[in-house]
């Protein structure tokens, strides 16, 4: 497990794990913060590599950039689509305590209604404890609203046929990060 923990994180650029390495000193060695090591590493590298290096950052750049144009305004709709839905939900609420009350105070009495106000605490507990289950997240409007959020973006992606969603975009992200940490370095090691 120790050794999956150090491949991700190798993945992940937070750390250098070089297991295949020739040298059983690299293989049992993790360097902490391999962005140290880039200005004695890159100062080997020939100038063609930064030219490389730089176009590949706009490339990632000009993905990123469109990439975040398409899917930011369909997350800005998104966001008004599960906002309207959580205030039908305080609606719906608000309309079944003034039922409830009307039906208090003018056509019966609390008698009558007390069963009912109970029957249906409980059938509203229960749904909750079934969404939790189903979901595996806590009943919070938070959380409702982030997946009715994300049901709606994943939705019309689905819809259109499109090969992104918004772990593309992060993903995206952290490589142009990357990418410009690394070419940093290599002109930190020019200089």
């Amino acid at each position: 497990q120790a050794k999956t923990t150090l491949r991700a994180l190798h993945d992940a650029g937070v750390v250098l794990y070089l297991p295949e390495a020739l040298s059983q000193d690299l293989r049992d060695r993790v360097i902490l913060e391999p962005e140290k090591l880039l200005p004695v590493i890159g100062s080997v590298f020939p100038p063609s590599i930064e030219l490389q290096m730089r176009s590949d950052l706009e490339q990632l750049q000009e993905r990123l950039s469109s990439a975040t144009s398409e899917l930011s305004s369909l997350e800005s709709r998104a966001s008004r689509r599960a906002t309207r839905v959580l205030s039908l939900g305080l609606v719906a609420v608000m309309i079944q305590t003034g039922v409830y009350a009307w039906l208090t105070w003018f056509e019966t009495s609390w008698e009558v209604m007390e069963p009912i106000c109970y029957f249906t605490t409980q059938g509203i507990m229960i749904s909750t404890y079934i969404y939790f289950l189903y979901h595996r997240s806590e009943h919070s409007y938070r959380h409702m609203w982030k997946r009715s959020r994300d049901k709606y973006m994943r939705n019309v992606l689905r819809r259109q046929n499109s090969d992104l969603s918004w772990a593309d975009v992060q993903h995206l992200r952290t490589a142009v990060e990357n990418k410009q940490r690394l070419l940093a370095g290599v002109r930190q090691s020019r200089e």
